[in-house]
Parts: structure tokens; C-alpha cells; sequence
């Protein structure tokens, strides 16, 4: 679908290995190894013209890009460390094999940062405060004047790379990792050393003075790390003071406009080609959706089963993207979707067409956004309840597409010509 949307490069038929250096390792292969990722990766340094002598760590990036370029998904990484795994574990197997050992390096812009093995004192601590992170009220002891909600998964990830990236600045600026620990960031002088040295990394040059950095949202979520931090350690008086001022420097000023990065996606909707495809892309998932789930059979005449899972996941993201053309939402806010809080439809009744209520308190800002869906797109979401929300079972449900817990949420289908948040469609507990 993708690859007809012109997303995609068009699939080429595997050919045949006919270079004969590589023919001779294809065929040493052992026969009860299966590695197809393997030989794709071989076939394409025989298409190449890559000698097997040849091969480095640039050829497997080279192929990395080819992947993306001809397949995509968010997966070719993946894919591709697993062709260096096979390659190295074949130097042990086959005579012959080339003793190039292959690895894939970060994704392009990613630093490295040493691990908290590398900070032995810091452990300790860095355990206690992700701990109390995580820890509400309830949890806190009674003459704690530090409890607050338990934080969400993502912000203690958040905060988890913060810390990581704080302790490697001050490494990376002359401090013995070994002897580091979270307590030392809380001294003033080595917590400016190392957001200063981020921001040279981080920031944005200044337009009025050359030499200048600008912060930017990651030196925003260092100075967020350690705002949490004195928290933590409870900061107060004159030194919570000063910490705070010298914080406010590496956070940027309000953003008033979109990111270049999403303004050059928005003018890609000014070629009325592109938009066509994309405001046609739901019904087009939820017609592949349907295929899925009776099973189909193709113009060359091979039977394709029935798949109620992969109709469900197709069918859900058909939905999700309606609701993002009609209301744009974070994924965290579009994964809390509810069918008896935030969304509620009108039923049919009679000639009256559906319609879909949604409001959304956005996590971000706390604000209230939003619409209706109506005509086609509301018939679109009404066809995902009736004929493929219900079809998969699970362990637990808790929101309306299965971003929500990974699995497909399932819903009696019983019929109502009321307005309501659905509670005729729902089981006890679920979403």
C-alpha cells in the first residue's frame, strides 16, 4: 500500500547470486541455518559489486539506507544489526568466511553516552531517586514535604536520559566517572560546567553573536533533570534560589511558531496530489481492514486467510488517523482515548447519520480541545466499533485502539439509538 502511495520504492524481485565469490558462501551456508536477512544483505553487496573481501561497517550503513529506502518500517535497524550478527557468527561456522567484523554504529545524530555502570557511587542514588520518582503520596514517608503524583513512565525515562547525560557532561569535562555521583551535581559550580558544555552541543547559534549558543528544548530537559533533582535532594533557602535562576538560562524562550521540521511536512500538503492521498488514506486502511478480516484472494489467484488481529491493528489506525486529520493530538493523548469519557457517538437512528463527540484535555498544556465527527468520517469510526473492535479478545482493556495496551480491545456489539458514551458497547472494566 505504501509502495502505491509512492511512499516506498517500488519491491524488486530477489535475483539469483551469480557473482561466484559470493555464490561459493551463499552455498557454504549451513543447511539448518535460516538466515534470509543474511543473504539479503549478501545479494546486495553481489548486486554492488562488493567484493565478500571488501565488506566494512560502511557497506552494512550503506545497506541500512537502502532499506529504509526500499522497505521502511520502524524495524530495519533491527533488521539490519541482526545481518551483522549472522555475518560474525558465520566467521566462526565457514572456512573461508571474511574476517570483517560488522557492526552497526548509533542512528546518525545520537551520542553515545557512557552507561551508569561506568558511575559505580552514582548507582546507588540514581536507583533511590528513579524509585522516588516513581512513588506517590500514599508512598511517602509522613514528615516527607516532598511527595507528589507518581510520574509516568515516559517522564521517568525522560528523566533516566537526563541523569545519564548530565553525569557525561561533567565526565566529558575532566570529572573521574568512578568517583561521580548524583550529589555532585547538586554543587552549583559543576552543574553550570555541565549544562554549559551541553548547550555548545545542544543549542542553536545565536543570530545576533557568532559565538553564542541559544538553548534549546535539551537543554531544557537537562535543566528539568535538575530542577527534579533538588527536589529530590531538598534544596532550599539561598542555594534553591540561585539553582533556579541559573536554570532559567538554558530554557528557551515560548515557541510561538511550528518547528521547521514540521513546516516543511505542511508544505508538502501544498501539492494537492499529496494531500489527496493522505485524506483518502483512511478509507483505503479500512477497505484493506475488511480484506483482512474475511480473507481474500488475490488476481493470481492464491488465497489469502482471514487475519482478525492484523484487520483490527489496520482498522485502528484508519480510525487514529482520521481523528488526527479532524483533531491533532499527541500519541500519549490519542492513547487515553475513552469511549465513556472522551469520545461519544450519536447513534443512528432512522436517516439520521452518526456522529462522534471528542474532547480531549491535552497532556500537554492541560487545555480543552475539541470536535465532531461527522459524515464519512464518523461513519468510519462507528464501522471500527461495530465490525472490528470486538472481534479480538484480551487480558485487559483500558482505551479505544490498541496503542492503548498493545492488543486489540474487544466490545460486545449490542445495539442503541441513544446518544451516549457508549456504555451498551462496553464490558465491565473495559475502555
Amino acid at each position: 500500500m505504501l509502495r502505491r502511495l509512492g511512499i516506498l520504492a517500488p519491491a524488486h524481485k530477489r535475483e539469483p547470486v551469480t557473482d561466484a565469490d559470493w555464490a561459493a558462501l551463499v552455498q557454504a551456508l549451513p543447511a539448518h541455518f535460516h538466515p534470509h536477512r543474511l543473504r539479503a544483505y549478501m545479494g546486495f553487496c553481489a548486486a554492488e559489486a562488493i567484493a565478500p573481501g571488501s565488506v566494512t561497517n560502511t557497506t552494512l550503513e550503506a545497506y541500512l539506507r537502502h532499506r529504509m529506502e526500499s522497505h521502511g518500517g520502524p524495524n530495519i535497524r533491527s533488521d539490519v544489526r541482526e545481518v551483522a550478527r549472522q555475518w560474525n557468527k558465520m566467521r566462526t561456522l565457514i572456512a573461508g568466511w571474511p574476517d570483517t567484523v560488522l557492526a552497526l554504529g548509533p542512528p546518525e545524530g545520537r551520542v553515545q553516552a557512557l552507561p551508569f555502570s561506568a558511575y559505580p557511587a552514582a548507582q546507588p542514588e540514581v536507583e533511590g531517586y528513579l524509585a522516588w520518582l516513581a512513588q506517590g503520596p500514599e508512598d511517602a514517608a509522613e514528615d516527607d514535604d516532598t511527595a507528589h503524583d507518581p510520574a509516568s513512565p515516559e517522564t521517568i525515562g525522560t528523566r533516566k536520559k537526563g541523569l545519564r547525560l548530565l553525569l557525561w557532561g561533567l565526565a566529558k569535562t575532566g570529572c573521574a566517572p568512578e568517583a561521580l555521583t548524583l550529589a555532585d551535581l547538586m554543587r552549583f559550580e559543576l552543574a553550570r560546567q555541565t549544562l554549559r558544555w551541553h548547550r555548545q552541543r545542544l543549542g542553536k547559534p545565536n543570530p545576533r553573536k557568532p559565538t553564542e549558543m541559544l538553548p534549546t528544548p535539551g537543554t531544557a530537559m537537562l535543566a528539568d533533570t535538575l530542577r527534579s533533582l533538588a527536589v529530590y535532594f531538598k534544596l532550599t533557602g539561598e542555594a534553591d534560589a540561585r539553582f533556579r535562576r541559573m536554570l532559567a538560562v538554558y530554557r528557551p524562550k515560548p515557541q510561538r511558531e511550528i518547528t521547521e521540521d514540521l513546516s516543511r511536512l505542511l508544505d508538502r500538503l501544498a501539492d494537492p496530489e499529496v494531500e489527496a492521498r493522505l485524506l483518502h488514506l483512511p478509507r483505503l486502511l479500512m477497505h484493506k481492514a475488511l480484506r483482512q478480516r474475511d480473507g481474500w484472494t488475490s488476481k493470481d489467484g492464491v488465497d489469502h486467510p482471514p487475519k482478525p488481529m492484523e484487520s483490527s491493528w489496520t482498522a485502528a489506525l484508519a480510525v487514529a488517523i482520521e481523528i488526527e486529520l479532524h483533531l491533532p493530538l499527541r500519541i500519549h493523548d490519542l492513547a487515553r482515548l475513552r469511549l465513556d469519557q472522551q469520545l461519544s457517538v450519536t447513534q443512528t437512528s432512522g436517516r439520521r447519520p452518526p456522529e462522534v463527540h471528542l474532547r480531549v484535555v491535552a497532556n500537554k498544556n492541560d487545555r480543552l480541545v475539541e470536535t465532531w465527527l461527522r459524515g464519512e468520517a464518523a461513519e468510519l469510526f462507528v464501522e471500527y466499533l461495530r465490525k472490528f473492535r470486538p472481534s479480538v479478545p484480551i487480558r485487559q482493556q483500558t482505551g479505544s485502539f490498541p496503542i492503548a495496551t498493545g492488543r486489540i480491545t474487544p466490545v460486545p456489539r449490542t445495539p442503541s439509538r441513544q446518544r451516549s458514551p457508549i456504555p451498551s458497547m462496553s464490558t465491565p472494566g473495559c475502555g
